[in-house]
């Protein structure tokens, strides 16, 4: 059959179950978004709430499929999704500060917001553990906000635009796992407390500069420093 998109801009209920296909979309576009309830988002589909305000979830299944949080949403609350290798997209329009969406462990973590200066506050921790896309900045900036960042598969951003932002010797980003290329990251901001890796045979790239103010592990990888970049240890 032909996938739709279907915008919804009210309150919904529904008795039955939503699946939403591949190249299917259910865009929720109001003030008021609350999940009905019984949606599955399999590969390819996406379900995306693009209004404002916060949005309520009741744990939508999230298999294979894309959860898009947009426009001005932000602080989601309800019942956290069900991700089985899916997708957590921020595309965002205004700052936003991550909520019931953000579950403690997700295969890709994107963030493509609409313009560079839009933020994605972390207000939890999170493992990101794809291998093919993982986490991936694209547009936008992701705030650690002194939470733990962890990824097991691969981690890369975009020069000048797309970045993560730290705070003053707070927070948290561990590498463990990959064996591989796990990729370039961007850093901006004064200082990480922690940085932990531990993926032997694994290279991580830091294209600007990085200070790890209290604790710095290497068990186990390469951290390649590109000329102009600077990464600094000033624990003790």
């Amino acid at each position: 059959g032909t996938n739709i998109g279907i915008a919804l801009s009210g309150t919904s209920t529904d008795a039955g179950t939503i699946i939403i296909a591949n190249g299917g979309l259910l865009n929720f576009t109001g003030a008021s978004q609350t999940d009905p309830g019984n949606i599955t988002v399999n590969a390819g589909g996406e379900l995306r709430f693009s209004g404002s305000g916060a949005a309520v979830f009741a744990a939508p299944a999230i298999s294979g499929g894309t959860l898009t949080i947009a426009g001005s949403v932000s602080k989601s609350t309800g019942t956290t999704p069900i991700y089985t290798n899916g997708t957590l997209q921020y595309k965002a329009s205004a700052n936003d500060s991550t909520g019931a969406e953000l579950p403690t462990s997700v295969t890709n973590l994107v963030v493509s917001n609409v313009g560079s200066n839009n933020q994605v506050i972390l207000k939890s921790s999170v493992t990101v553990t794809g291998t093919t896309t993982g986490l991936n900045i694209t547009l936008g900036s992701l705030i650690l906000n002194g939470q733990t960042l962890t990824v097991t598969g691969v981690a890369n951003g975009v020069a000048g635009v797309g970045r993560i932002i730290l705070g003053t010797n707070t927070g948290t980003i561990n590498f463990t796992g990959n064996s591989g290329t796990i990729g370039t990251l961007y850093f901006a901001g004064t200082s990480l407390a922690n940085l932990n890796m531990n993926c032997t045979g694994a290279t991580l790239t830091i294209a600007t500069n990085l200070i790890v103010a209290t604790a710095l592990a290497l068990n186990g990888g390469i951290i390649n420093v590109p000329n102009g970049s600077l990464f600094a240890y000033t624990g003790t």
